[in-house]
């Protein structure tokens, strides 16, 4: 008896108050409106909108509860940029300086679960490489990988992918001192659980996640600015002969 007095009077608080929560449902079909915020052992602590705190023990919520719980304590990521390079040989039966230099890279990521527990919803991952104008102040967005994947035991909890061939370019111009083409520059790799929401990043540059819905919509190739806003290439100086 008293334990249905205590549910009554917190049902009643979230009809009163104008606390943000959600409705909870028991297995037994009574409703809660209360306000998620942590897990503790085997139960839930749920804060009213009276500004009360309440324990319920997972097993009395519902699947469709207990799946929100599980989406909300996401585990926790150590995110590493992976990157290979090597140069490319150009034949050529001349020796010459002002034959390019070209490096042939591969970008990857790898994702590793650092907290216990297991987490059986899948993952979304993005990776986003960037380069630099070596001659100019101009960014280019050289690679975009994405996938989803699962924290499995099979695969020790990580997950690890790796992007085509990226050809980087130097050099010069016989009357232009200043190295030309393109160089690495940074990159962002972002995680989100299966609602579109966020869980982990890693990246170089802060402006990078800032500005991520610009950088989405930027073609691999494109050259853009520190606001990821597509752009002209810089302008070479005029010279003199």
């Amino acid at each position: 008896m008293k334990r249905s007095i205590l549910w009554m009077v917190i049902f009643a608080g979230g009809l009163s108050s104008g606390v943000e929560a959600r409705t909870w449902v028991l297995v037994d079909g009574r409703k809660l409106e209360a306000e998620f915020m942590h897990v503790m052992g085997s139960k839930v602590v749920l804060k009213n909108t009276l500004g009360g705190t309440v324990k319920v023990k997972l097993p009395l919520l519902s699947p469709e509860d207990r799946v929100f719980i599980e989406l909300e304590n996401p585990p926790q990521l150590e995110i590493s940029f992976r990157r290979k390079s090597e140069k490319k040989k150009i034949s050529t039966r001349f020796t010459t300086k002002l034959l390019p230099k070209i490096q042939i890279n591969m970008f990857g990521a790898r994702i590793k679960q650092k907290s216990t527990g297991f987490y059986g919803h899948e993952l979304y991952v993005e990776l986003f490489v960037i380069g630099k104008e070596r001659a100019g102040d101009r960014f280019i967005l050289l690679d975009r990988q994405a996938g989803t994947f699962f924290l499995s035991q099979k695969k020790k909890r990580s997950h690890e992918f790796w992007g085509g061939k990226v050809e980087l370019d130097e050099y010069e111009i016989f009357y232009v001192s200043r190295p030309r083409g393109k160089k690495y520059a940074g990159h962002l790799i972002v995680v989100t659980d299966a609602r579109g929401k966020m869980i982990a990043s890693q990246t170089t540059h802060g402006w990078l996640l800032e500005n991520i819905g610009n950088l989405k919509k930027m073609p691999v190739g494109g050259y853009m600015d520190k606001a990821c806003m597509r752009t002209f290439p810089t302008r070479p100086k005029p010279c003199r002969y």
